[in-house]
């Protein structure tokens, strides 16, 4: 999921335009099965990371894979 969890704090990681990731708050709304809508904190089309986001840290360098 893109939408990660720690202590009090829901986040997800933000790609940067130097393909360098960000920690970045965000506040939930409605969930829909596997789905969850992002009412603040996230504007359209900002690219996040959407696997393995556990395994990366603020800063962490990606590569972008579209599929």
């Amino acid at each position: 999921s893109a939408v990660m969890q720690r202590g009090s704090m829901t986040y997800v990681l933000v790609v940067g335009a130097n393909n360098q990731v960000h920690e970045r708050a965000v506040t939930l709304g409605q969930r829909s099965g596997d789905r969850v809508q992002i009412k603040h904190g996230l504007k359209a089309n900002e690219a996040v990371v959407e696997s393995g986001g556990a395994f990366l840290t603020e800063g962490d360098f990606v590569r972008v894979v579209k599929g």
